[in-house]
């Protein structure tokens, strides 16, 4: 039986493109710097590859007797099904759908056929096929990297929500299928599901590490930060982290100290006495928001500058992540973090 694509399976797929999309963009930033004549051709052929990239999410492979949408099993937590599609040999990997090889049955068939991205540019100008290639294996290198970066994400919202205490219905039952109990074993409780969350989020951090220090050079993401951005991106890594904690605190209900509530107060223009938890909540995240960026706009800075690996960056902000999740979780939370947060005005310089 087919399955279609459901909301949280489009997210995630509307999400994994744009993971793809991004590390895209980089590649053609480093390789246009030592080959700019492929200004001319990639951003056309990214844009197709991706396009194509996202019907092979939104298809289905089977195992078995059944069929499962491709995008839904990269943002599950079926990890054998995920490792059989980046399988090499495994009758449901979608690496034929990524990288186009020649058909060994091809002899005697008419040269001239046009039937995919490689045959349509070659048709059109030889040296372009190359390019196609070079972009499929970009994104085979990197869609294992983009599902983990995805997975880490959506694990974060979830474990938000739940230590917020809000279960949607029907998700213990969910996470009784995902956490493989038998059908007579009681529904997990939140403490359970954020147990379970968080291994999900230990192993993901593993894993990404782990690729990064197993990785070749010639697969690396070479990024470039101008020298002076290299304290810009501590400062900013440890702002958001220490963000990110006190608006968990907030949602979850404690309040911040007076100093802080004073900080507030001056960048809203309002007195001590008119705040109120929604306005000091929405404030923070519109921080987060404005921090995020300028860390992203930081990394990816083009522009001469010191080169670095991107993805051994993006390990270093998951560690971070983590760092900060489990010091919540273990109660090594607020009180530092409220001391040592600098607030920043969304519009200054960091």
């Amino acid at each position: 039986m087919a399955t279609s694509p459901t909301e949280y399976a489009k997210k995630g797929i509307n999400a994994l493109i744009e993971r793809m999309q991004e590390y895209l963009d980089l590649r053609y930033a480093q390789f246009s710097r030592v080959n700019p004549r492929i200004e001319g051709v990639w951003p056309d052929l990214a844009w197709q590859s991706l396009q194509q990239l996202r019907q092979t999410y939104e298809n289905t492979k089977a195992w078995g007797p059944n069929r499962f949408c491709v995008g839904a099993i990269l943002v599950s937590d079926d990890l054998v099904k995920i490792r059989d599609l980046f399988s090499v040999n495994h009758q449901s990997s979608i690496m034929a759908e990524v990288i186009e090889r020649d058909d060994p049955n091809a002899k005697g068939k008419d040269a001239s056929e046009v039937n995919d991205m490689r045959s349509l540019y070659t048709s059109l100008e030889p040296s372009v096929s190359g390019v196609v290639s070079l972009i499929q294996f970009c994104m085979w290198w990197d869609m294992e990297d983009a599902v983990d970066l995805t997975r880490f994400d959506f694990k974060m919202e979830s474990l938000g929500r739940l230590r917020r205490g809000q279960l949607p219905e029907g998700a213990a039952a969910e996470y009784h299928r995902r956490m493989h109990r038998r059908e007579e074993e009681p529904h997990p409780t939140v403490e359970e599901i954020v147990k379970h969350e968080v291994d999900q989020v230990r192993r993901i951090v593993e894993r990404f590490t782990e690729r990064r220090a197993n990785e070749p050079g010639f697969k690396m993401i070479i990024a470039r930060r101008k020298s002076s951005a290299a304290d810009q991106l501590d400062r900013l890594i440890g702002i958001i982290a220490r963000e990110q904690v006190l608006l968990t605190n907030l949602e979850a209900g404690k309040e911040v100290d007076e100093g802080l509530k004073a900080q507030f107060a001056k960048a809203l223009q309002v007195s001590v006495d008119a705040l109120d938890a929604k306005m000091e909540r929405d404030y923070l995240q519109r921080m987060v928001t404005d921090h995020k960026r300028q860390l992203r706009s930081t990394m990816t800075d083009q522009a001469g500058g010191i080169p670095y690996n991107f993805k051994e960056a993006q390990a270093e902000v998951i560690r971070d992540k983590y760092k900060v999740l489990m010091k919540q979780l273990t109660g090594e939370d607020s009180r530092e973090s409220q001391e040592k947060l600098s607030l920043q005005s969304p519009n200054s310089d960091v």
